[in-house]
């Protein structure tokens, strides 16, 4: 439980930074807001597809575990709760923020979205062993699971074609 909230803290505030550093970076490397968004699509479709076709992997009973800092930081912060998707997606909205006549809007959303995501993060890691517990409930989070990844595959591709569109080779 105190990983739960170890993680949950690490990743909100490695978000965070991110957000902070994401302006500081598009501008020092030359990246356009289509540019970003293009990779961001890219890495939105990777990410689903190999959760799609990744074999399901059971969890390593005999590896050691360390303290609740270290599991907080690995694999629960990083990779697992900040995702390379999951960072693609926030230099996209930030750089979308800072290019909209309502950026203050566009940034109060965007942290709402993710107080609400870290809090459902929180919750999960929190009460796993209760979820786990309940049978009719994975079935359920299984299937919920598959259309959020598709639709993950599904915005993925949305964004890509934003990002050509900003670079006027498509037309939306």
């Amino acid at each position: 439980r105190k990983a739960a909230l170890y993680a949950t803290l690490f990743a909100t505030l490695l978000c965070v930074v991110i957000a902070l550093l994401t302006n500081l970076w598009a501008a020092k490397y030359h990246l356009s807001l289509p540019s970003v968004q293009i990779t961001a699509g890219l890495i939105l479709i990777i990410w689903s597809l190999d959760t799609i076709f990744r074999p399901s992997q059971a969890a390593d009973e005999e590896g050691e575990i360390g303290s609740a800092v270290q599991l907080a930081l690995s694999p629960l912060a990083t990779p697992t709760i900040v995702t390379p998707a999951g960072v693609a997606a926030i230099m996209v909205t930030i750089l979308f923020a800072s290019a909209a006549p309502d950026s203050e809007k566009i940034y109060a959303s965007a942290a709402i979205a993710l107080a609400v995501v870290m809090a459902l993060n929180f919750l999960t890691m929190y009460f796993i062993e209760v979820i786990t517990r309940a049978a009719w409930l994975l079935p359920v989070l299984r299937v919920l699971g598959a259309v959020l990844v598709v639709v993950q595959a599904a915005f993925g591709v949305q964004v890509m074609l934003n990002g050509l569109a900003g670079l006027g080779v498509i037309e939306l």
